[in-house]
């Protein structure tokens, strides 16, 4: 984030805003001059599955649910590319010294 924003961020924000990068909904706030886009479309969802999915997380509405559910796709994706790491991160250390000073 800038503090102070160049002539360019400028101009990017106010393409973003006025919608002639492509962007069908622009929600910006003015936090240090950041701005977040949000996307809408319209998707086809399984009813069974949507139901199940309100009721298995208490959600009130369909965007919310969709919103969690793209949100524990991404946590689950990310993880799994951490453990990709496995056996490749070289770790030198004491883990019995370093354990020493802890509570039980």
């Amino acid at each position: 984030m800038k503090a102070n924003p160049n002539a360019a961020d400028l101009e990017i924000q106010k393409n973003i805003c006025s919608g002639t990068l492509g962007l069908t909904t622009c929600i910006h706030l003015p936090l240090q001059y950041c701005v977040y886009a949000m996307k809408r479309t319209n998707i086809v969802l399984d009813e069974k599955l949507v139901s199940a999915g309100l009721k298995l997380t208490g959600l009130k509405t369909q965007k919310n649910l969709v919103h969690h559910a793209l949100q524990q796709l991404v946590r689950r994706e990310q993880q799994l590319n951490i453990l990709s790491l496995k056996g490749k991160v070289n770790w030198e250390g004491d883990l019995e010294r370093m354990r020493k000073g802890r509570m039980p």
